[in-house]
């Protein structure tokens, strides 16, 4: 926990409807999380029937932050289910299908910080899933 917390973490979070009508873009930095922006955050991703993905490529402690995340989103969440994480980097094939379908029920997409070489690295492995869907 104690590398969490020397990390710094840029957080990225894009927030979009399912017509893609409507987005935002939080972004929050350093290790603390303000409550004031995850509300909006949940908010903004549709409230009690908001369908968050946890994108977890970036950082070496994946269940960790995690978790860390789950925790301070659950205030603004009517649920821990509407909180899921992304099949962890590098991934197979069923791994892309699985991401698919969570990109397809996602409301919004909370990319936690760590090494963003790597977050890149990951990302480009899946541009063309991502093209594919938006």
């Amino acid at each position: 926990m104690c590398k969490l917390k020397n990390l710094l973490w840029l957080t990225t979070l894009l927030v979009s409807s399912g017509v893609h009508a409507n987005e935002s873009l939080l972004l929050v930095g350093g290790w603390n999380r303000p409550a004031l922006a995850l509300s909006r955050f949940v908010q903004e991703a549709g409230g009690s029937n908001s369908q968050i993905l946890v994108v977890t490529w970036a950082t070496q402690e994946p269940s960790a932050s995690f978790e860390s995340l789950r925790k301070d989103l659950s205030p603004f969440v009517s649920s821990p289910s509407q909180i899921t994480e992304a099949p962890r980097h590098p991934l197979s094939r069923s791994d892309y299908r699985r991401l698919r379908g969570i990109f397809l029920r996602s409301s919004a997409i909370f990319f936690v910080g760590g090494d963003q070489v790597r977050l890149m690295k990951a990302l480009n492995e899946t541009k063309d899933a991502v093209k594919e869907l938006y």
